[in-house]
């Protein structure tokens, strides 16, 4: 999420925005959460070598409820700014501790579904829609990789270390899931990210289109004037790849207009891309509750569908 101390915005940053979000990341780190092993996954702590100009680490959860020989699409999730500032210990687990992404997996494995919070961001009836679809056509599994994302906006040059980040998570990275994890599928691959996470997988994606089965963002923290430069990667992408995409958002999100400007400029360009925006803020329980759910069943969904 945005972060607990804030550095001066990036110029793809609005200025107003990111506080707002730098002060909902604060009150949410500080309830902070819980680690417990997720049910349907075993989970893989990777370090690489490090490489200026950041460390490298990643962590890697695998289904465990394939049938024997399947192999399960791939998803890279990048983190936000709050644990990037708190180093790779919270950056690599913050999907898993923070976001809910080991219990929304469970939840959509295991449905019917139902709000987890009282605040209820996930709503009654999108609860009973999501039970009836996983009824239908169950969740099939994915992959999950969670690299540690780091807070570019605080190197010298911000597109040198997008650059050199990029180039890991598309080299070394996912080449490591393709060598070492046998029930990955390296042909279907999608990526996303939440808040900082969101800017940065837009970034990745505008240096390297190709490859990518699905893109996503989850409340990403991009500024309005950077938005049609975006939308024409993303239209690219799903142009000359085939590449499916969705856009997240929420109720009281600081970055509402510019998601909705976001998938604006995709439909004006003649791309189909989903929108979801449910009730809530910009902050962990959100994620928790229904935010993390909803990503996560788009990209199963996206990355089993027929090219």
């Amino acid at each position: 999420m945005t972060g607990v101390m804030s550095p001066p915005p990036s110029p793809g940053v609005d200025r107003r925005a990111f506080v707002v979000g730098a002060a909902v990341a604060l009150a949410s780190a500080r309830a902070g959460a819980s680690r417990t092993p997720p049910p349907d996954l075993r989970l893989l702590d990777w370090s690489f070598e490090d490489a200026p100009p950041f460390k490298r680490r990643a962590l890697v959860a695998v289904p465990t409820h394939l049938s024997p020989g399947e192999r399960a699409p791939v998803l890279v999730l990048l983190h936000g700014l709050g644990e990037a500032k708190q180093g790779p210990e919270a950056g690599v687990f913050a999907w898993l501790d923070r976001y809910g992404m080991g219990s929304s997996y469970a939840r959509l494995r295991h449905p019917p579904l139902a709000s987890t919070h009282k605040r209820k961001d996930l709503s009654d009836a999108r609860a009973r829609e999501l039970s009836e679809l996983l009824s239908r056509r169950p969740l099939g599994g994915l992959v999950l990789v969670c690299p540690f994302t780091p807070n570019v906006w605080s190197y010298k040059s911000t597109d040198g270390a997008l650059d050199h980040y990029a180039a890991f998570v598309r080299g070394p990275l996912l080449e490591r899931v393709a060598k070492e994890i046998p029930e990955a599928d390296p042909a279907r691959v999608g990526l996303d990210g939440c808040s900082l996470g969101g800017f940065v997988a837009l970034e990745v994606a505008r240096r390297r289109p190709d490859g990518w089965r699905s893109l996503g963002v989850v409340q990403p923290a991009i500024a309005e004037r950077k938005v049609s430069g975006y939308a024409d990667v993303l239209a690219r992408a799903a142009r000359e790849h085939r590449t499916r995409l969705h856009v997240e958002s929420s109720t009281y999100d600081p970055y509402l207009r510019v998601s909705r400007l976001l998938h604006e400029g995709l439909i004006s360009r003649g791309v189909v891309a989903a929108l979801t925006v449910p009730p809530g803020p910009h902050d962990q329980v959100f994620l928790r509750d229904v935010g993390t759910l909803e990503m996560l069943l788009f990209h199963d969904r996206a990355l089993r569908a027929e090219s």
